[in-house]
């Protein structure tokens, strides 16, 4: 038996983008902007679909007008912190079916090891991939 210690990382990319495009399917495959308020300081882009980072050149931190005028038929969702959480402990639920040793990192990352699981979900790169 190897003592070998397995450390996965799960970060859940375009977090509070996907959180949208999972709770509407109309916006799935859209370029999903999910920003504050233009007309405020707090009018930076938090999140972007990867349509809206791929087609669009969006990126997290940029302004929200700045968003708009590259991407003008982008879907603009104020952030709904809430829901972030909601599904952030759902998560966290599911990599706890793997391993009861899961470490928050922030509200879509941990890091889980699973060097114990093998014998009931199969090598690291097969829990990544599963």
């Amino acid at each position: 038996m190897s003592s070998s210690c397995t450390i996965l990382l799960c970060d859940a990319n375009s977090f509070f983008a996907s959180v949208h495009q999972a709770l509407d399917p109309a916006l799935r495959g859209r370029p999903v902007i999910v920003a504050g308020r233009e007309t405020t300081r707090h009018g930076i882009v938090l999140a972007a679909s990867y349509e809206a980072k791929r087609g669009y050149g969006i990126k997290t931190g940029m302004t929200a007008r700045e968003a708009r005028s590259l991407c003008p038929e982008g879907i603009f969702i104020p952030p709904r912190h809430d829901l972030y959480i909601e599904f952030s402990t759902r998560l966290l639920r599911i990599m706890r079916d793997f391993t009861p040793l899961v470490e928050p990192f922030s509200i879509d990352e941990a890091w889980l090891d699973v060097r114990g699981c093998r014998e009931l979900h199969g090598s690291p790169l097969a829990i990544a991939a599963g």
